[in-house]
């Protein structure tokens, strides 16, 4: 069974995708869901993710009665999540990039980043990501001259990013 992916412009004359997987992200490290989605999270798939530690600010601020500086803790900074090395399905996820491609919606969103073990079936760690926000999206060379597929980077912004119990 094969979709079809039309066009705005070209209505009927998108190109066939293929035929849906099981697990079409199975060949990935991390699997990536929007919104609760799908129950399998596979709405992409990448082998890099960086996920830097959260930061804490701090100033130092005059006191009015006796003229002393005190440190007082400030904003929570939360770094960009950059994803590399992937490849994004016709799914919510491409819906969503698409929408902020065509300046449609900048609604954010709650995106889950499921680390797979070596097996590739069992989750390691998911990291859950509190109202996200593409911030880049670079589309990958086709190259038909190997068995690679077009390669994703995607570069998301969020106000937090905690993680996720295991069941």
């Amino acid at each position: 069974m094969c979709a079809r992916h039309d066009t705005e412009d070209n209505p009927g004359l998108g190109h066939e995708v293929g035929a849906k997987r099981a697990r079409p992200y199975s060949e990935f490290d991390f699997l990536v869901e929007l919104d609760d989605a799908h129950a399998d999270g596979s709405d992409a798939g990448f082998r890099e993710c960086s996920l830097s530690g959260a930061a804490v600010t701090d100033h130092h601020a005059a006191d009015e009665t006796d003229d002393r500086l005190r440190e007082i803790i400030g904003l929570n900074k939360v770094p960009d999540v950059t994803l590399k090395r992937g490849v994004i399905g016709f799914g919510p996820l491409y819906a969503w990039l698409e929408a902020v491609h065509d300046r449609e919606e900048t609604e954010p969103h709650t995106v889950r980043i499921r680390q797979t073990s070596e097996d590739r079936d069992t989750p390691v760690a998911t990291w859950v990501l509190t109202r996200a926000r593409i911030i880049k999206h670079v589309g990958g060379q086709v190259n038909a001259k190997g068995a690679d597929a077009a390669i994703d980077e995607l570069t998301l912004a969020c106000e937090r990013i905690e993680l996720e119990e295991s069941s």
